[in-house]
C-alpha cells in the first residue's frame, strides 16, 4: 500500500518570509489601513488593552449568573455592527428578548416598564421609535439552537453570502454562552467537560479560519460566592480547562454590589483580564445600570484645587497647583483630584 505523501517542510515558508509579509501588515496599519482587530465601544477598556478583539482570537467573557455577561457580549456586538456584520448566537434569550433589552438601553426606559407597557407616554413611544432607528442593521442574530458543528457551517458560508449582496463583511461572532451549544455527539460522549472542551476548540478554530473575533459568553463556578474575595479566576470557568487553555484572551466580569451592599462601588463593574495571550493583563472599571441594562465608560475624574476652583486640565491628568494665599497652609505645590 501506498503511503499519502505529505508536504515537505523544507516548502513551508520561513522566517523571512513571514516577516515580510508582517512588515506589509505593520506598514497598512501606520498608514491607516485596514486594522486586524476591532473596537468595543468603551473607550476605558480599549486604550489599555488595545487590539482586544483581535481578528483569528477567542475571546472569553466568563461571569456569575447576574453578573452583566450578556449585556456586555450585546453591547460589543452592537457597536462592531456600526459597520460591520455581527453573528450573534444566543442560546438564552429569543430574538425579540435581545431587541428588547437594546430598546431599553438606547430608549432609557426600563425593561420592566416596556414588558408592562401600560404606563406608557406620548414621549416614551417617540424614545423607542428613535431607539429602533438607532438599532444596529448589521447584527444578526440566531436563536434556532444551533449544535456547534451547525454553527461552524453557517458562519463558514457567511462571508461568501455577504460579499454576493454587496454587505459590509463580518466583523464579529458572538455566542451566548458557550456551555449551552449542543454538540453532534456520534460517539455518545457523556463527559460534560470532554463536550465543553470540544466546543471551545471549534470556537477557535472558527476565530482563526475566519480570521474575525469570537465573543463566548461563559458560566463560572458557584464556589467564586463561598471566598472571601469572590472576584473571579481562570480555574473558575466551569467543567473544562479546555476554555482557558483556547481561549487568546479571558475577561470576567465582577460586580461588588452584588455582594456588599453596602459597597462603595455601586453602579459599577470590574472588568478584570485574567489571561492576554498577546498583552498585559490588569483591570478597569466601567459604569453599570441595571435598570437601563447597560454598561458604560465612567467619566473621567476631573482635577480640582483646594479650593475648590476648577483647573483646565487635558485627559484628566493629575494637576500640580501652586500655594495661593488661600492655601498655602496646605504645604505648597499639591497634586489634587476632585
Amino acid at each position: 500500500m501506498n503511503k499519502p505523501q505529505t508536504q515537505s517542510f523544507v516548502l513551508d515558508p520561513n522566517l523571512f518570509s513571514v516577516s515580510e509579509g508582517y512588515l506589509r501588515l505593520l506598514d497598512r496599519r501606520h498608514n491607516g489601513g485596514a486594522q486586524d482587530f476591532a473596537a468595543s465601544g468603551f473607550k476605558t477598556l480599549d486604550r489599555k488593552f488595545p487590539g482586544l478583539l483581535h481578528d483569528g482570537h477567542l475571546i472569553i467573557v466568563g461571569g456569575r449568573p447576574g453578573s452583566g455577561k450578556s449585556i456586555f457580549c450585546q453591547q460589543v456586538a452592537e457597536a462592531v455592527a456600526v459597520d460591520k456584520t455581527v453573528i450573534f448566537a444566543t442560546y438564552e434569550m429569543s430574538k425579540l428578548e435581545i431587541a428588547e433589552r437594546s430598546i431599553a438601553r438606547r430608549s432609557g426606559i426600563s425593561l420592566s416598564r416596556l414588558r408592562v407597557a401600560d404606563d406608557l407616554k406620548q414621549s416614551d413611544f417617540g424614545a423607542i421609535i428613535d431607539a429602533l432607528a438607532g438599532c444596529a442593521t448589521f447584527l444578526r442574530v440566531a436563536d434556532d439552537g444551533l449544535s456547534i458543528n451547525d454553527l461552524v457551517e453557517r458562519a463558514a458560508r457567511y462571508p461568501e453570502e455577504l460579499a454576493a449582496l454587496d454587505l459590509p463583511p463580518l466583523g464579529l461572532v458572538v455566542v451566548d454562552y458557550l456551555q449551552l451549544i449542543p454538540i453532534d455527539d456520534r460517539r455518545g460522549t457523556t463527559n460534560r467537560a470532554l463536550a465543553v472542551g470540544e466546543v471551545s476548540r471549534s470556537l477557535k478554530r472558527l476565530a482563526q479560519s475566519l480570521q474575525v473575533p469570537v465573543l463566548a459568553a461563559a458560566q463560572i463556578n458557584r464556589e467564586t460566592e463561598s471566598r472571601p474575595d469572590k472576584r473571579p479566576h481562570l480555574g473558575d470557568l466551569r467543567e473544562s480547562g479546555s476554555i482557558e487553555q483556547d481561549a487568546d484572551l479571558v475577561v470576567f466580569l465582577y460586580r461588588d454590589e452584588l455582594y456588599n451592599e453596602n459597597s462603595a462601588d455601586r453602579g459599577m463593574a470590574e472588568v478584570l483580564v485574567r489571561k492576554n495571550r498577546h498583552g498585559a493583563t490588569g483591570m478597569v472599571k466601567l459604569g453599570f445600570s441595571g435598570e437601563r441594562l447597560a454598561f458604560s465608560d465612567l467619566p473621567a475624574r476631573v482635577p480640582f484645587n483646594i479650593v475648590n476652583r476648577p483647573v483646565i486640565a487635558m485627559d484628566a491628568k493629575p494637576v500640580l497647583e501652586k500655594a495661593t494665599n488661600d492655601n498655602k497652609g496646605a504645604g505648597g505645590d499639591r497634586e489634587v483630584w476632585y
